[in-house]
């Protein structure tokens, strides 16, 4: 019996055993790559969204409808967006609940159902709303 017929099946027991290993990382890496999709898209809408609030009359309404329009994939039942304005400065505060994908992943996060990403962004008013 020669040594490479000895050895003919360590490959395909090798890959069985991996396989779920690398299916498993695989979709831990989507669903962190999603989280940061989720994450920047917040920021950039509540950005925009207190952008608009410092020219423009402090109305909450409106400015929900900016922070929405610029988050278009978010699950907008699952945003809460609170604004606020100083005496000097508007303060715009969202939260948004993101349920990952991947089970274990909630276990890593120490959440058990879903993972809460903040975000707070804050401006001087424009001189004519002081």
């Amino acid at each position: 019996m020669s040594k490479h017929q000895k050895y003919h099946g360590q490959a395909l027991v090798e890959f069985a055993l991996l396989i779920p290993l690398f299916i498993f990382m695989l979709f831990i890496f989507i669903d962190i790559a999603r989280i940061t999709t989720s994450y920047l898209e917040l920021s950039n809408s509540v950005r925009e969204g207190t952008r608009y609030a410092m020219v423009h009359v402090f109305d909450t309404d409106q400015i929900r409808v900016v922070v929405h329009d610029y988050a278009p994939s978010l699950d907008h039942s699952l945003l809460t967006i609170s604004p606020a304005k100083g005496l000097h400065q508007v303060t715009i505060t969202a939260s948004y609940a993101y349920y990952p994908v991947t089970p274990v992943l909630k276990i890593f996060l120490g959440s058990d159902d879903f993972l809460t990403l903040n975000v707070q962004s804050s401006a001087t008013l424009a001189p004519l709303y002081q």
